[in-house]
């Protein structure tokens, strides 16, 4: 689920806020949860005394362990993404918050930016997405950021289009 918010400061900042749906955490709480049923039954239920036989299930509910704790984690802290492109100060902000007070934040000056493009997301089986990505030249190899996913490739063309627009306005 994405949004876009044009910031109450008279344009000069665009807000694209991207939130983990709800089915999707249930969904990941069930499965990060289900990985904790092989460890219950083989080892931690009453009257499961330690024996060395039980080595190998051992070393396979810890690989379940480590599987469903990070699924699990990911459903409950939920995630939340925000890509602030902030024109006054020339920097994308992307900012990253979970509940427990999660935060990481990591940013970029418009200078690094190498070009906007439009990708197609083939990534599921479903109906083509198109994503807007920033690439940047710092630090080397790094990964495209995502700005916005969208369903047309002539919607992802426009929004790609009038953010180079005001970039290269804010650049002047």
């Amino acid at each position: 689920m994405s949004t876009i918010d044009e910031a109450e400061d008279g344009g000069r900042r665009m807000v694209f806020t991207t939130r983990m749906p709800l089915p999707i955490r249930i969904v990941l709480a069930v499965v990060g949860a289900m990985t904790f049923l092989a460890p219950w039954e083989l080892l931690i239920r009453p009257g499961h005394p330690f024996e060395w036989g039980k080595i190998p299930l051992w070393i396979i509910s810890l690989g379940a362990v480590s599987i469903g704790t990070p699924v699990l984690a990911a459903a409950l802290l939920g995630l939340e993404t925000a890509l602030t492109i902030d024109f006054e100060r020339r920097r994308f902000v992307e900012t990253t918050t979970g509940a427990f007070g999660l935060r990481f934040d990591r940013a970029r000056d418009f200078a690094a930016l190498v070009d906007l493009t439009v990708v197609e997301d083939t990534f599921s089986d479903g109906p083509a997405a198109w994503d807007v990505q920033a690439q940047f030249s710092r630090p080397a190899r790094s990964k495209p950021w995502t700005i916005r996913s969208l369903a047309s490739q002539a919607a992802a063309e426009t929004l790609r289009a009038e953010l180079r627009a005001r970039i290269d306005r804010a650049a002047r």
